[in-house]
């Protein structure tokens, strides 16, 4: 099934992510906690502190926090529940960004490789691994914000964390559809409908994004006329948004003022096609779709034969593609009033490379169904393998290059991680906190005051305390520390007192 020139291809998209992978883990280990991280991990640094590390009383602390936060702020069931078990308590801060990181990645891979087995059979599974690698590259190099989406652990837990739970529900229940064993086909709607109820737990936008996959393959089970358990998955989804929905603490963070639908509704395509598509639809996405172009044709061959599947409607995909995107941002605009902030533009990024993929799939199902002769869809599907060696691997490292470059303001996330681990930015950013700890655990000083950050390395840091000891970020560090105050010594004009 795969030819010589694409297995090279295939291992240069595998050393390409093996090795941008490197700086992203490495950095990671220079990561510190601030803001939140604090407010949501003191309950249990302070168990801790005055108990030991016994797993059941922690465990405990952590749901008693989890239960008070539900009713005062954060309305999900489980992110302050993770939320309170902050890596920092454990003496490895570290290890959140890479769980997170082989999640994603993990959860990017099964998705495309579950998909394209279940279309074209398990000999075309390799084109999932095509579609997934490139995926991968683009998402983790290019997305709004590499601190929020693997570094700093509070925000990242709770978004990507949980987004990346979603994504492994999404591939199960891909193979759900497909399975023709009854007795795999319970196991599996087990096994989604227990990653639905722990992806729903973290964040309202996630929890309404599984609730609109769930409507999509129930929609796809009425018109097959089977696997109609894909209701169960549904009802946990519905469950799990109702419940951050019409949390206490939803009320408490929006106000209890929520803005009216419509105009909510609105201001999500705007913001969408405006921010989003126009922004990210660039050179780089067009390259990726590019290179993809002849292991689509071959996977969408493969299934216009498989299922006699004419694809069509291929405007109504778009249309709906760009509709779920636009969802994506509707909690935000209808509790907030705002577009949220980049932790939920990661999440959105990822969809994005996800969804266009998926659509250019169709559209090239449709045009080899509706509008291409025979020989044109074979002559794109081995085009690689017709074509010197040498030809396949410059175009595979420019799309790659490309996408790794970033744009006019920074670069790629593996680039920027690299430039500040040797320029050592890092390193000095991890030497000042450790300094600052110095004092935070010295039980002589109660007040402690602290010098400003000299560095602040774009791809791990997130945000500091300020000088104003009344500040919500320096109580939450003085509680975890168990301080009278902390502030810094002098203004940092590069700190948001918000």
């Amino acid at each position: 099934m795969m030819g010589t020139n694409e297995k090279r291809m295939v291992r240069i998209l595998q050393a390409a992510v093996l090795l941008l992978s490197v700086p992203m883990i490495v950095i990671a280990f220079y990561s510190h906690p601030s803001v939140d991280d604090y407010g949501y991990g003191s309950s249990v640094h302070l168990w801790i502190q005055e108990h030991g590390y016994h797993v059941f009383g922690i465990i405990k602390c952590a749901a008693e926090f989890a239960y008070e936060y539900y009713f005062k702020w954060a309305s999900s069931y489980l992110d302050s529940f993770t939320g309170a078990l902050m890596p920092d308590n454990f003496g490895c801060y570290w290890i959140s960004a890479l769980i997170i990181y082989f999640l994603l990645t993990g959860g990017m891979l099964y998705l495309f490789q579950s998909m394209a087995a279940s279309l074209g059979g398990k000999e075309y599974r390799w084109i999932g691994t095509v579609c997934a690698l490139t995926g991968i590259v683009a998402v983790t190099q290019n997305w709004p914000s590499s601190a929020e989406a693997l570094y700093w652990f509070d925000g990242a837990q709770c978004y990507m964390g949980y987004h990346a739970v979603s994504l492994w529900m999404c591939s199960v229940l891909v193979m759900y559809m497909f399975c023709g064993d009854k007795k795999r086909s319970i196991r599996l709607l087990v096994v989604s409908c227990v990653l639905a109820f722990l992806a729903g737990g973290g964040n309202n936008v996630t929890s309404f994004m599984d609730v609109l996959i769930c409507c999509f393959f129930l929609g796809c089970a009425v018109l097959i006329k089977k696997k109609r358990g894909i209701v169960f998955p549904l009802i946990v989804s519905i469950t799990g948004f109702l419940l951050e929905l019409l949390a206490p603490g939803t009320a408490v963070r929006g106000g209890g003022d929520y803005g009216a639908v419509i105009p909510a509704i609105i201001k999500c395509f705007r913001w969408t096609l405006r921010q989003y598509i126009l922004d990210w639809m660039n050179l780089g996405i067009g390259l990726m779709l590019l290179f993809l172009t002849p292991f689509l044709v071959r996977l969408m061959k493969r299934t216009a034969e498989k299922y006699s599947f004419r694809f069509p409607y291929p405007v109504l995909i778009l249309a709906g593609g760009f509709c779920f995107l636009s969802a994506m941002s509707s909690p935000p605009f209808y509790i907030l009033g705002e577009s949220g902030p980049l932790r939920l533009r990661n999440l959105i990024y990822v969809n994005f490379v996800i969804l266009s993929t998926g659509v250019y799939a169709y559209f090239l199902g449709w045009l080899i169904t509706n509008k291409m002769r025979e020989e044109q869809v074979t002559y794109i599907a081995g085009l690689y393998d017709g074509i010197s060696q040498k030809y396949t691997a410059a175009f595979t490292l420019v799309m790659l290059i490309w996408l790794c470059a970033g744009n006019s303001q920074s670069y790629g996330s593996s680039l920027e991680a690299a430039k500040e681990l040797l320029n050592g930015s890092a390193a000095q950013y991890h030497a000042e906190i450790q300094k600052r700890y110095e004092l935070y655990e010295n039980p002589e000083i109660e007040v402690v005051v602290v010098e400003p950050l000299s560095v602040k390395p774009e791809v791990i840091f997130f945000d500091d305390i300020t000088d104003d000891p009344e500040n919500w970020k320096n109580i939450s560090t003085a509680k975890y520390f168990d301080k009278k105050s902390v502030r810094l010594s002098t203004y940092d004009p590069e700190i948001d007192y918000e």
